[in-house]
């Protein structure tokens, strides 16, 4: 799957945070997130394209489906980190967030290696030993400053600067690897950043002027 389709997917997440922080958080649900949601929803079907709602068209982008249920998934869980920070923003220093997230990908990797029979390989070649590295502090550093935004703000500002990404990665798809964009996959992009952009603008200003669900 390409950069720029998965990371659409992916940043489909702020959708779900809303719905799980209404059943669980008990926050309010407006219209316009109702909107959003089938917003959201339609911009992965033209990016995902499944057979069964295109059956007589041979798309040069169209996936497996497991690999959008993939994607999907990841902005499920997403949407649950989003959650669970925003129950304890007010008690938990960010930077243990991080932590306790780099413990759980730690174990997680571990078990999943365990599982596959895969083995650890150190990359032979430097540049990709410093590459690697510096993915790494550059996420660790992301995720310190995401939480602690969320701690200190409103998720809307943090979750519409997050939804650059979905830009950036298809800028990298089409600049750096070259990589054609299918029109019906920057359609779907286009409208999963209009779905979180609705959201977060109504989140910051007018929070009382629509109805709630």
């Amino acid at each position: 799957m390409k950069m720029g389709d998965a990371t659409a997917i992916y940043f489909t997440g702020i959708i779900f945070a809303g719905i799980f922080a209404r059943i669980f958080l008990k926050e309010k649900y407006t219209v316009i997130n109702m909107i959003s949601t089938v917003c959201g929803l339609t911009g992965v079907v033209l990016i995902a394209k499944p057979s069964f709602i295109f059956p007589n068209e041979e798309l040069q982008d169209s996936y497996p489906s497991i690999y959008s249920l993939v994607a999907l998934t990841g902005a499920v869980l997403l949407g649950i980190g989003y959650t669970c920070q925003r129950a304890i923003a007010s008690t938990v220093h960010p930077t243990v967030c991080t932590f306790y997230m780099g413990v759980t990908v730690l174990a997680g990797g571990i078990v999943l290696n365990l599982v596959t029979g895969d083995q650890y390989v150190l990359p032979l070649c430097y540049t990709e030993r410093i590459i690697l590295t510096a993915c790494g502090i550059g996420s660790c550093c992301a995720l310190v400053m995401l939480n602690k935004g969320l701690s200190i703000e409103k998720s809307a500002p943090a979750t519409l600067m997050r939804n650059m990404d979905i830009v950036i990665a298809f800028f990298v798809q089409i600049f750096l690897f070259h990589e054609d964009a299918e029109w019906r996959s920057i359609l779907g992009a286009v409208l999963i950043v209009a779905a979180a952009v609705s959201v977060t603008l109504e989140r910051a200003f007018c929070p009382d002027y629509f109805w709630q669900i």
